[in-house]
């Protein structure tokens, strides 16, 4: 008996897994630079910073993450009207 479908799907769930794991490590990469520094590529932990280092490192973290919102709520408000523009003079010359 052949349990290839089963296995192929675990393989395929493994996967997925594992990509969504590398994801996570990519966002949050960004924010872990405003603490350590920028283009640090080593893995220095952060406990070794101090009070000042960290204040300035969540400073500098939260001012990323508000600009890094507010452009994808821009881009998100500007797609939603001008698909609501289209909609709209697309129904407007089709049924009117």
């Amino acid at each position: 008996m052949s349990f290839g479908g089963h296995s192929s799907s675990m393989n395929n769930s493994l996967k997925e897994n594992g990509l969504l794991r590398k994801r996570s490590v990519n966002r949050f990469k960004k924010i872990k630079e405003q603490y350590v520094g920028n283009g640090n590529q080593e893995a220095h932990p952060t406990s070794n910073l101090s009070k000042e280092q960290l204040l300035e490192g969540r400073r500098r973290a939260i001012i990323y993450i508000k600009d890094r919102n507010r452009k994808n709520r821009t881009i998100s408000i500007v797609i939603l009207v001008a698909v609501s523009i289209t909609i709209y003079y697309l129904s407007a010359y089709f049924l009117g």
